[in-house]
């Protein structure tokens, strides 16, 4: 079970990388990029199991901008099905940059 919950976060980040790349050009007209995200989970063995991929996103200074969290997994439960990551994800990244475009 632990072995599907790790596959299933490992497919979503994919996504989400992909996304990026998709968007990157975009955010560059606006003078921003987005970090590198990672998985942040805790014990995967508890049953108040929760993972989340967060997106920081950053001016071409450094400065912090905003940011957006994509929940996974969720007391345990997944709450993000594969199948529905890919718009999820794009509506997440779009709000982040209609936030930094204003």
């Amino acid at each position: 079970m632990n072995e599907d919950k790790i596959n299933i976060e490992e497919s979503i980040l994919h996504i989400v990388k992909e996304l990026l790349k998709e968007w990157e050009s975009q955010f560059y007209v606006i003078n921003y990029y987005a970090d590198i995200p990672l998985i942040s989970r805790s014990n995967i063995d508890s049953s108040n199991y929760f993972s989340e991929i967060e997106i920081n996103y950053y001016n071409k200074s450094g400065d912090f901008g905003t940011f957006t969290s994509i929940i996974i997994f969720m007391q345990n439960q997944q709450v993000l099905k594969i199948d529905d990551a890919y718009k999820f994800i794009t509506e997440k990244i779009r709000e982040c940059y209609d936030e930094l475009s204003l």
